[in-house]
């Protein structure tokens, strides 16, 4: 579920909800003072007026976003068109995982975001929770074929 306030109205996102999308208008605004048409300098003291109108659920047709991307892909390589989305946003997109996951280890911390990585190893960020070695943990680096 996602929510968006703004200062006119409020947005509710709920895939999993029958009406995905509620727009609530709705808000809270400072109210002024009579004498000088001014806020209150102490935030506590400053009354507010609330404002309540109607609900709308506009109607979204509902795809399954995986079959989606699945169907543009497999269209891209029937057409020999480059896909919207390619390996190199799949790669950023890890990279800002991975530096979201540092900043956690971090203590929520700032950390510089490595787009440029050739390689993202997960393995030792994400370790096999059942202690059960896959292929993936015994990779070594073998030297090339006639090298």
């Amino acid at each position: 579920r996602t929510t968006v306030v703004g200062e006119h109205q409020m947005a509710v996102y709920d895939d999993m909800a029958e009406e995905r999308l509620r727009v609530y208008d709705k808000g809270v605004a400072a109210a002024q003072s009579a004498d000088t048409g001014k806020s209150p300098s102490d935030p506590s003291q400053i009354p507010m007026s609330y404002r309540h109108g109607n609900i709308v659920s506009p109607f979204i047709d509902f795809n399954e976003p995986l079959a989606l991307e699945l169907g543009h892909f497999v269209e891209s390589i029937n057409n020999g068109t480059a896909p919207m989305v390619d390996g190199v946003s799949g790669r950023e997109v890890v990279s800002v995982l991975c530096a979201a996951q540092d900043s956690l280890a971090q203590g929520g911390g700032w950390v510089d975001v490595d787009y440029d990585a050739s390689i993202i190893d997960l393995r030792d960020r994400f370790p096999s929770e059942d202690g059960i070695e896959t292929d993936a943990d015994n990779v070594s680096e073998q030297p090339a074929a006639g090298a």
